[in-house]
């Protein structure tokens, strides 16, 4: 976001909206990676995976229209809604169609005749285009992309790069993307539709990665044993001994830790400013 005055531009790079990884995609492709995101719900209302992708099989897109997809989308929304140990049993929930009005018309259709109008009304469900989602936001975003591998067009420019942007920047927590093609279906590398593949893949296998390296005591040995002697490393070894959760890479708050209490959900960033060990 940017405001604008006579002689200045001034760029607000703090993003409050939504996880990091919710804004990550619109962050790389539209604002050079300078938006600092600052949402880090308490751990209780946080929702893990931030992202996640839905191949939908046998799915094809017909005129404007990818029934197949819609029902998927549709059923994924009234299956988890059901669930008692839902994550978005409290949340707001908004549907957009990557592929235009015809499909947000099909799925608004469908979320009247599968919710009841408790729910609708509960999760504020709203369903349109990007166009419809201007300047408002929800706790999750269900995304249907619509186009299939024998029935796509590429979506590329200015126009789309707008509508691809608020699309994926309207999610506080948590993004689904269903999908009725893969990325070796799209021949365009500037497509949208690639891009936007392309990000929920990498974001998937960046935490297979993270799970392996959790799992692996040698990781944490060596990183530990290299950095003992620093200021940030004695600081985790301190609220490691004393059995807090901690995470020294938060990318919210960009700091040496955030300390979380899990019996009263609460959280705490702390910094280390100057000196060269704790004592000082």
């Amino acid at each position: 976001a940017q405001t604008c005055y006579a002689d200045a531009r001034v760029a607000l790079v703090q993003h409050f909206r939504c996880v990091p990884a919710c804004i990550a995609y619109s962050n790389s492709l539209f604002y050079h990676n300078k938006l600092q995101p600052r949402r880090l719900p308490p751990r209780s209302r946080r929702l893990e995976p931030a992202l996640i992708d839905v191949r939908v099989p046998n799915a094809t897109r017909r005129g404007k229209i990818n029934e197949a997809e819609a029902n998927a989308l549709v059923r994924y929304l009234v299956d988890e809604l059901a669930r008692e140990d839902s994550e978005i049993k409290d949340a707001s929930v908004g549907v957009i169609s990557l592929g235009g009005v015809e499909q947000a018309r099909l799925l608004r259709v469908k979320m009247l005749e599968s919710l009841s109008d408790v729910q609708l009304a509960r999760h504020r469900v709203v369903v349109g285009d990007p166009t419809s989602f201007q300047g408002d936001e929800r706790d999750v975003i269900l995304l249907s992309m619509v186009a299939s591998a024998k029935s796509t067009y590429p979506q590329l420019g200015r126009m789309y790069e707008q509508r691809f942007n608020v699309a994926l920047s309207r999610a506080r927590d948590r993004m689904v993307l269903f999908r009725s093609l893969n990325a070796s279906d799209v021949p365009n590398p500037d497509d949208l539709k690639l891009k936007t593949i392309q990000f929920f893949a990498s974001s998937a296998h960046a935490r297979t990665l993270a799970r392996a390296n959790a799992a692996s005591p040698h990781a944490d040995a060596s990183v530990d044993a290299s950095a003992a002697s620093s200021p940030v490393g004695q600081l985790h070894n301190y609220l490691a001994s004393r059995g807090y959760l901690f995470t020294g890479d938060c990318p919210v708050a960009g700091s040496a830790a955030v300390v979380e209490d899990a019996a009263c959900d609460r959280r705490l960033c702390i910094c280390l400013d100057g000196g060269s060990s704790l004592s000082e």
